[in-house]
């Protein structure tokens, strides 16, 4: 079975924590070139294209060299491939990755367990019309 094409860069979120939709929120605001699209953890695509969706609870990267390579990101790697990508001082903040990554990991991992405490699930502005168009199923 053959997957489909790959956009650029897919972003898997979980769709019902408001700390990642927010996230979400963010990359769409400063993402000007519109290199990602993005997917819940538990949707079709990520069942599609991710080996264990189920088994992820953080973020995950899909970035694709080519279709048949594609390179998959998890956790703060993800988060700091993102950062370095929209440039300015976002960029900047991806200096982190000189920590190695289980401190890393471990940072996200303390964020991470916190998250629904710190945003609860509630009414969210709409998302403009024009950026429907980079959210897969």
């Amino acid at each position: 079975m053959s997957r489909p094409r790959i956009p650029s860069g897919i972003l898997f979120y979980d769709a019902d924590c408001a700390f990642c939709r927010g996230w979400v929120r963010f990359v769409l605001r400063h993402d000007k070139p519109g290199r990602w699209r993005f997917a819940p953890l538990h949707g079709a695509t990520a069942r599609a294209q991710l080996k264990a969706p189920s088994d992820f609870q953080t973020v995950v990267l899909l970035e694709a060299s080519d279709a048949h390579s594609p390179r998959y990101f998890v956790r703060s790697e993800a988060v700091l491939r993102v950062l370095e990508q929209l440039g300015g001082v976002w960029r900047l903040i991806s200096w982190v990755r000189v920590l190695p990554v289980g401190w890393r990991d471990a940072g996200y991992a303390a964020i991470a367990a916190r998250r629904q405490r710190w945003l609860r699930r509630g009414a969210e502005p709409p998302l403009p019309p024009a950026e429907a168009g980079r959210f897969l199923p």
